[in-house]
Parts: structure tokens; C-alpha cells; sequence
């Protein structure tokens, strides 16, 4: 298991699309995703679960990736959560 500390970049609270994308990207690595914001945890996978962060003002989360492409995974969410370009999918 990978857990990394983020920083969310870009607008907040985040738009729709942006967390559609989260979700998107999350679902097509074989990894379990889950996002840890202050007591509330969240399924990175799970576009409902996601919709939390669309109304959030805090700019530090836990991200938490368990799985066979964790290390890949990990990088490009966290990526995306920090409102980067994420590198290169191999």
C-alpha cells in the first residue's frame, strides 16, 4: 500500500469534470483508491463517493492506493489531485 500526503492544486471546490476524470483514472488501474479528508475517508473510484470533494475548501488529503499497479496509480492521481499534468501512462 502506497499513502501519500496531497496537496490539492488548481480551483476549489473542484468542477464535476474534474471529478469525473478522478474517478475515470482511478477505475482503470487495478488498484483500490481511498481518500482520507479530515475523520471522512472516500472512494476514489466511486464518482458519488468523490462528489465530497467538490464541496471542500481544504487543501490537504491522504491519498491511500493498494493494488497490483499501486506505484503507477498513485503517481498519476496524485497528479491530478494536485492540479499537475500527470505523467505518461506506460
Amino acid at each position: 500500500m502506497i499513502t501519500r500526503q496531497v496537496v490539492l492544486g488548481g480551483e476549489l471546490p473542484f468542477s464535476p469534470k474534474r471529478l469525473k476524470l478522478l474517478a475515470d483514472t482511478a477505475s482503470s488501474y487495478r488498484v483500490h483508491v481511498l481518500i482520507k479528508q479530515g475523520p471522512n475517508t472516500y472512494n476514489g473510484k466511486s464518482l458519488l463517493g468523490l462528489l465530497a470533494l467538490a464541496r471542500t475548501r481544504q487543501r490537504e488529503i491522504t491519498l491511500m492506493v493498494d493494488g497490483a499497479e499501486e506505484r503507477q496509480a498513485s503517481s498519476h492521481l496524485c497528479a491530478l489531485l494536485a492540479g499537475e499534468t500527470p505523467p505518461a501512462r506506460a
